[in-house]
């Protein structure tokens, strides 16, 4: 994998520490790339109104794209969703941007940075987005937040 980061800045809020205004993803764009299902995004809206565990809301602030050489891709806007899952307390969150000259929302990172991303291919996104949307009750928090 490469060196390309995203550092994603949130609005400020009161009682927020430091630490938790950003978080740095790890850049999965590679020349093949991972596209969300279609209505991924308004199904998820639809569930967050009908579904306590699923919460969706605006609160990015900025996207500071870290490491590219040069001509980095212009993104029309971006999705974070942060997942915790019920058995293993497991968090993890994934970055997708939009960028106007493809048809679609692609997967453009992952956090935590330290994550192993050997078995990260098309399948294993298509079957974990495909989970958050069918199995949401698996996760005890699914929060996707919107710039």
């Amino acid at each position: 994998m490469n060196s390309i980061t995203y550092k994603v800045i949130f609005r400020e809020k009161e009682n927020i520490d430091a630490s938790e205004r950003s978080l740095t993803f790890a850049n999965v764009i590679s020349k093949n790339y991972f596209y969300l299902p279609p209505n991924f995004i308004s199904s998820m809206k639809v569930l967050s109104e009908q579904k306590n565990n699923i919460i969706y809301f605006q609160n990015i602030s900025e996207v500071i794209i870290q490491g590219w050489e040069r001509d980095p891709p212009l993104f029309s806007y971006f999705l974070l969703i942060l997942l915790l899952t019920k058995k293993k307390e497991k968090k993890e969150g994934f970055l997708i941007g939009n960028i106007k000259k493809l048809k679609g929302d692609i997967l453009i990172g992952v956090w935590p940075i330290n994550r192993t991303l050997d078995d990260f291919n098309l399948k294993s996104v298509k079957r974990t987005f495909n989970d958050i949307l069918t199995n949401y009750d698996d996760f005890r928090k699914i929060v996707l937040i919107h710039s």
